[in-house]
C-alpha cells in the first residue's frame, strides 16, 4: 500500500509551518511530542525528523493503543525464554530494534499508568530490561511521541504522570487539521493523484482534471473530518475505480463524472451538480463496500477509511 509521501512533507503549510521545526530538532537528541487529530499525518512528521536526524538506527513504531495492556512490557522491551506461559525463547522488543534509531510511541495517551514509569527511565538513563531478566540493558535511542489526546488533562485526571509528561512535551509540534489549512488541497490532491496512479498502473491523465475540480472547488462543502488520511484513500479509491467502475442506481452518477473524458472536462464544475449530496453518496457506497469486505469489522473498515469509529458510526446512522 502506497504511503502518505514516499520523499518529505508535502504542501505549503508543512513547508513553511512544520519543516524549519523539524529541521532544527533532528540533530539534537531530545524528545518531541506531536499532537493533531488522527489522519493530520503525525507519524509522517515522526518518520522525516527522523530522517533529517541522520541517524544509523531504524524507525520503529510502538502503537499504544493498538497492542493488549498484558502484552505492553514483552512488546517493547523484550522478554525472556520461561518469564511467562508460552514464552518459549528470548525475544527482543521494540525498544532494542530501534537502538541507535528513533522509536516512536503512536497515540501516548494511551500508555497504560503503570508502563510509564519505565518508559520515563527510559528516556532519562536508556534502562530497557527484558521481561524475566536478572539484569538491566541500557539502550540508547531516541524517543518521539504523538497522541491526538489532551496529556495536560490526562494527568490532571491522574491518569498520565506528570513527570512523563514533563519529559516529553518539552518539545511540542502541533499539526492543525486538514479543514483550517484548505489551501494545500489542490497540492495534496496532484500528490495523492501521482503517488496512486503510479501504484496502480494509471494514466493521471485520465483523471487528475476531474479529481481536482471535484475535490478541491467542493472543499467548502466539507470539514474532512478524517483528514490528509481521508483525503488520501478518497483519491485511492477514485484513481482504483477510474473508468470501468459503475454504480448502480443513482451512484453511477458520481463516477460518470470522475470518469469523465477530458474533452468534457471544462463543462465540469459544481454549480451543475450538487457537489454536497453526491460527496455524501459516494461516502455511503464506499462505506458499505468496505464493511462488506471487511465482514462488518468496524474498527478495520474505519482503519481502512481514514476515519475514527465514532465517524463511521456517524456516517452509518446518515
Amino acid at each position: 500500500m502506497p504511503g502518505y509521501d514516499n520523499h518529505g512533507l508535502v504542501g505549503s503549510y508543512f513547508r513553511r509551518s512544520i519543516l524549519p521545526d523539524l529541521k532544527m530538532l533532528a540533530p539534537a537528541d531530545i524528545t518531541v511530542l506531536i499532537q493533531g487529530e488522527p489522519g493530520t499525518g503525525k507519524e509522517l512528521v515522526a518518520e522525516n525528523l527522523h530522517r533529517l536526524s541522520g541517524r544509523t538506527g531504524g524507525f520503529v513504531v510502538f502503537n499504544c493503543s493498538a497492542i493488549p495492556e498484558s502484552l505492553f512490557e514483552s512488546e517493547l522491551f523484550g522478554h525472556m525464554k520461561g518469564a511467562f506461559t508460552g514464552a518459549t525463547a528470548n525475544v527482543e522488543g521494540k525498544v532494542k530494534m530501534a537502538q541507535d534509531g528513533t522509536l516512536f510511541f503512536d497515540e501516548v495517551g494511551d500508555l497504560p499508568l503503570l508502563l510509564q514509569p519505565k518508559l520515563l527511565r527510559l528516556i532519562q538513563n536508556g534502562e530497557a530490561p527484558k521481561v524475566g531478566a536478572m539484569t538491566t540493558r541500557r539502550i540508547k535511542t531516541r524517543v518521539v511521541s504523538a497522541t491526538n489526546k489532551n496529556l495536560k488533562e490526562l494527568v490532571d485526571a491522574k491518569l498520565f504522570r506528570q513527570d512523563l509528561y514533563d519529559r516529553l512535551a518539552g518539545n511540542t509540534i502541533e499539526i492543525v487539521p486538514l479543514r483550517e489549512r484548505l489551501y494545500d488541497l489542490p497540492v495534496l490532491i496532484d500528490h495523492f493523484i501521482d503517488c496512486f496512479c503510479a501504484a496502480y498502473g494509471k494514466n493521471k491523465g485520465d483523471m487528475a482534471g476531474i479529481a481536482s475540480s471535484l475535490l478541491a472547488q467542493g472543499a467548502e462543502h466539507y470539514s474532512w473530518p478524517g483528514n490528509v488520511r481521508e483525503l488520501r484513500n478518497f483519491i485511492e479509491n477514485c484513481v482504483i475505480f477510474g473508468r470501468n467502475v459503475r454504480i448502480p442506481n443513482d451512484d453511477s452518477i458520481i463516477m460518470d463524472n470522475i470518469a469523465a473524458s477530458s474533452e468534457k472536462r471544462e463543462d465540469f464544475s459544481v454549480k451543475s451538480l450538487d457537489f454536497y449530496l453526491e460527496t455524501a453518496r459516494l461516502q455511503n457506497y464506499l462505506l458499505h463496500r468496505v464493511l462488506e469486505e471487511t465482514g462488518g469489522n468496524k474498527r478495520r473498515s474505519a482503519d481502512i477509511l481514514g476515519i475514527t469509529e465514532a465517524t463511521l458510526y456517524r456516517w452509518l446512522k446518515g
